[in-house]
């Protein structure tokens, strides 16, 4: 379970970057 905790704090970070990179 708690690689899928990992993973998912992982993957919203990379989205939070990519918004960053975008804007």
């Amino acid at each position: 379970m708690h690689w899928n905790h990992l993973t998912f704090l992982t993957m919203n970070s990379l989205v939070k970057s990519q918004q960053a990179y975008q804007f």
